[in-house]
């Protein structure tokens, strides 16, 4: 039976709270470490474009490069890792088709929301809340606010994959 994404992320009865707080864990073990390596990488690629070009518009990309290079890297080790030790226990071998299943699911489940959040939200969100609060918290803001417009489609995208899987 196909669900919807309203069935996928709604809660409907109070029997299917603690399933909400199940999947809150299970998004915060997949994404937390990602996003404390991305916190880090933002503030140091942030700082690195101010000293460069002291420009807030230099200083917004530079923390979204810093914010997508530490995501990904520790994503894409991270699942590697995984699925490399699941096939180990499998007793089957991961190599190179191993990597390109993983690379596909990646990008089944972050391809759409990265364009966007790189292209067009995070820049501006970073940008927009550097100039409203300062560096300092401009950056942390324009963050959190561009991770809740990434997140909404990634984790749709993650809950589909795992259904279909």
């Amino acid at each position: 039976m196909n669900k919807s994404i309203d069935d996928i992320l709604s809660v409907n009865t109070e029997s299917e709270i603690p399933k909400r707080k199940d999947k809150l864990i299970e998004w915060t073990k997949r994404y937390g470490i990602a996003e404390i390596v991305s916190i880090a990488a933002t503030y140091v690629c942030s700082y690195i474009a101010d000293a460069l070009f002291e420009n807030n518009m230099a200083v917004a990309y530079g923390a979204t490069f810093g914010a997508t290079a530490g995501f990904y890297g520790t994503m894409i080790l991270k699942d590697i890792r995984n699925d490399y030790l699941t096939a180990r226990k499998d007793s089957q071998k991961y190599g190179v088709s191993g990597v390109l299943k993983t690379s596909k699911n990646l990008l089944i489940e972050f391809g759409a929301a990265e364009i966007l959040d790189i292209a067009i939200t995070r820049p501006a969100a970073t940008v927009a809340s550097i100039y409203l609060l300062g560096k300092g918290a401009g950056i942390i803001i324009g963050k959190v606010i561009a991770d809740i417009a990434f997140y909404i489609p990634v984790i749709i995208s993650y809950e589909l994959r795992k259904k279909s899987s």
